[in-house]
C-alpha cells in the first residue's frame, strides 16, 4: 500500500470516528476535506463531506461539494438531480433566487424531463414579478421541447406563453 492510500485510509477513518463517534462534525468535515485533496472525485467521499456541512448548516460549502459531485459525474440524470438540490438550497437557504432559477434551467439542460424544475423556475421569476424572465424561461423550455418532439408539452407552453404576453402588455 502506498503511502498516499495510508494517508487517506487513516484520514477516513478519523473523519469517520469524529463524525460518528465524537459527534464532531467540525473536525469530521476538516478530516474529509484532507481526504478531498488526495482524491477530490470520490463520490463516497463527497457525500460524507455534504452530510458533514448539512449538519453543520454550512450552507454554501454545501453548495460547493455539490457542484463537486456535478462535475464529477457523467450520468445527465443524477448530474440533473444534484443540480436541483443546488437550486434548492440557493433558494430556500442562500436566498438567491435568480441563482436558484439558473440552476433549475441547467437541470433542465442536463434533463428536458424534469418539468418540476420548470415549474421551480416559473415560480421563481413570478414571485420576483419578473416577466422577462419568465418569458426567456418559456422561450428555452420551448426549444427544449421541440427537441423532445413533445407536441403536448409544446401547446401548453406556447398557451402560457401567449398568455404571459397578454398579461405583461
Amino acid at each position: 500500500m502506498s503511502d498516499e492510500q495510508e494517508r487517506l485510509r487513516l484520514l477516513l477513518e478519523t473523519a469517520d470516528g469524529f463524525a460518528n463517534q465524537a459527534k464532531r462534525h467540525d473536525l469530521a468535515a476538516e478530516t474529509y476535506e484532507k481526504a478531498r485533496a488526495i482524491r477530490p472525485k470520490d463520490h463516497v467521499l463527497l457525500h460524507k463531506l455534504v452530510g458533514q456541512y448539512q449538519t453543520l448548516e454550512n450552507w454554501p460549502k454545501v453548495f460547493e461539494v455539490l457542484r463537486a459531485i456535478v462535475d464529477s459525474d457523467q450520468d445527465g440524470a443524477r448530474k440533473a438531480k444534484v443540480v436541483m438540490t443546488m437550486g434548492q438550497i440557493a433558494h430556500a437557504k442562500l436566498g438567491n433566487q435568480k441563482v436558484a432559477a439558473a440552476l433549475y434551467d441547467e437541470a433542465l439542460d442536463l434533463d428536458p424531463a424534469r418539468l418540476d424544475a420548470f415549474e421551480r423556475i416559473t415560480r421563481v421569476w413570478t414571485e420576483r414579478r419578473d416577466w422577462r424572465g419568465l418569458e426567456g424561461a418559456y422561450q428555452r423550455m420551448i426549444a427544449r421541447a421541440k427537441r423532445l418532439d413533445d407536441t403536448p408539452l409544446l401547446h401548453v407552453l406556447h398557451c402560457q406563453l401567449g398568455l404571459l404576453s397578454r398579461k405583461s402588455l
